[in-house]
Parts: structure tokens; sequence; C-alpha cells
């Protein structure tokens, strides 16, 4: 027998939120690159998938063709991811985000820059106990060179197309906005050729889950890079998306997924 109770009317506060958030939902996904970058010698493509309508993870292209102190043969790569989920890391990474493409227009390599956004980024989260983990890569795709700093992120993978073996992009460094004592060591690696890999990622891509509870892990991915080695940057992460979903099946994500593929070219 259905109640006779009217159903409450809905709140207009209720509406309002939901509004607000819609629009902060959008103004995050427009501070996403929306196309990638077109450089000879590299092919690069990116995506951030969100777990719910505000996510913590980015990434982000830095041309520095405009910018004096830089010169136009390189390309900065970021991606991040915030140690929450929801309103509150959206607005962090909005923050992180504008701090690192502030900074690198100023002289100074990329461990320096890291350096001076962590102690922004440390007066701004104060005890809140917010940290975000980076990682920045800095290519020359003329010199086929790349250099990188690794802020308490997942290492970068590096796919050699020669050899077909992968290797991992590390280096010391810890999560901005823990401690304004951190310093971040600059990485470097000469030598590399048309056809190998480098892949970005945040660990909600590897950590997800099936309904079972097994994770999708790295050896996945590695092997769906080895498998579309040959085809385009946007190819190889199209498939890592798509076996992804299919893994995760009708689970609920846990974590934002955030993932860059640059492949060299001729």
């Amino acid at each position: 027998m259905r109640s006779s109770h009217p159903k409450p009317p809905k709140s207009p506060n209720v509406d309002r939120l939901q509004n607000c958030l819609l629009i902060a939902q959008e103004i995050q996904q427009n501070l996403l690159p929306q196309k990638s970058p077109i450089i000879p010698g590299i092919d690069i493509s990116g995506a951030s998938i969100y777990s719910c309508m505000l996510g913590g993870d980015f990434f982000d292209y830095m041309d520095f063709e405009e910018v004096c102190c830089r010169t136009q043969d390189h390309l900065g790569i970021v991606v991040g991811d915030v140690s929450d989920h929801g309103i509150c890391a959206a607005l962090l990474m909005s923050t992180v985000r504008a701090y690192i493409r502030c900074r690198s227009t100023q002289p100074g390599n990329i461990g320096q820059i890291l350096a001076d956004v962590n102690g922004m980024i440390c007066k701004d989260t104060g005890v809140g106990g917010h940290f975000i983990t980076v990682f920045y890569l800095d290519i020359n795709p003329g010199k086929k060179e790349i250099r990188w700093v690794r802020a308490g992120h997942e290492a970068a993978l590096l796919f050699e197309a020669e050899s077909s073996v992968f290797h991992e992009l590390k280096g010391e460094g810890s999560a901005l906005g823990v401690s304004t004592d951190m310093g971040y060591e600059q990485q470097r690696l000469a030598g590399l050729r048309s056809g190998d890999i480098i892949l970005i990622g945040t660990d909600g891509a590897w950590e997800s889950r099936d309904p079972s509870g097994e994770m999708f892990g790295k050896d996945r991915v590695k092997s769906i890079v080895q498998q579309n080695a040959d085809r385009s940057a946007s190819d190889i992460l199209q498939e890592i998306v798509a076996s992804l979903t299919a893994f995760q099946q009708s689970s609920i994500p846990a974590d934002d997924v955030t993932l860059v593929v640059v492949k060299f070219t001729e």
C-alpha cells in the first residue's frame, strides 16, 4: 500500500549545491589540456578520468615556445595526484597546477622549480595534512634527451623499443606539501631512440580492482604498451583505458586515473 504522505519538496539549497558542483566540474575539466601539443620528434596523448565529479589528479603540458628563459625545443609534462578526493582535492589540484605553470616561466631547473612550488604549497596546506605527488618530465625531442624530477610520485615507465625492455624513471624527492626542507634532484637520460615510449601515470591505474578484488597491476599496463608499441600514443592510451574499464566491470572506481603516453618519433 502506498503511503498517503507526500514527498518533502526538494530543498533549493540542494539544487544550488548541485549547480555549483557542475560548474566546478566544468572549470576543472577546462583546466586539463584540451589537445596534445604537436611537436616534431614526439607523439603525445594524455587523459584524466575522475572517480567522482571532482578529482585530485591532473596533467599538463608546458610548451616554452613563448617563454624567454626557456629554449623553444623543450616540452614540460607534469602529472600530479592529490592525497584526497572531491572538492578539497580539486582546489589543491588547481592551486598546484597554477603554481607550477607560473614558476616554470622563471629561470631554474625543474628540481628548483618544484622546490619553490613545495614551499608555497606548504604555506597553503599548513597543518591540514594534504599533499600532492608530482612527476615533472622535461623533453628535448631534437636531442632525444629527457630530464625529470620525481616528487613522491610513481616512477614513470620507459619502454625501449629496440630491446623491448622496461625501465623505471626513478629519483628521490618527497611529495609536495609535506615539509619545506625537502630538496628535489633533477635526473637526466640521453640517447633515446625513435619508437621508445614513456608512460607517466597515477596509482589509480594499476591499483584499480575488479569485483573480486584483484588489482589491475603494472604488468598488465606493460603488456598493453609492449603489444601496441608500433601504434600511436593515442592508440596506446585508448587501449590501456579500454582494458582498465573492462577489467573493473561493475566495480566503482576508488581513485582517479591519469595517464600520459609519450612516444619518440623520427
